[in-house]
């Protein structure tokens, strides 16, 4: 998470981020602490609406992790931006309640294609 951007209260993230584990999303941790969540479990649990979703898609900032066991890389996407741009619109009342006493401090990221790696 950038110098200055912080979500808080601190009890309301780790409930926030204890319900999303309980849900089934899968979550690790990057490499300054921030939690992340991987793409696929997130949008299930989430259950965002269809309307805009890939314009919201669009404005994440994608962290690559490998299993090396596998081989494959899944995309996991930093707690800001789940609360920014995805649980603002999930269409389950749960979640919707988990929204309310949120607040995002400035300054917000703003993120391009570029930061995904689109040309």
């Amino acid at each position: 998470m950038p110098k200055g951007t912080m979500i808080g209260p601190t009890t309301r993230v780790q409930a926030f981020v204890a319900t999303l584990v309980n849900r089934g999303v899968v979550c690790s941790t990057g490499a300054d602490g921030e939690p992340l969540f991987e793409l696929y479990s997130l949008l299930e649990c989430l259950a965002p609406a269809q309307d805009d979703l890939a314009e919201r898609l669009r404005q994440l900032q994608f962290v690559p992790i490998c299993l090396a066991e596998m081989g494959l890389y899944l995309l996991y996407v930093p707690l800001l931006d789940v609360v920014e741009h995805l649980l603002p619109e999930s269409t389950l009342p749960e979640m919707q309640a988990l929204q309310e006493g949120f607040t995002v401090a400035p300054p917000s990221r703003q993120h391009t294609r570029a930061d995904n790696g689109a040309a």
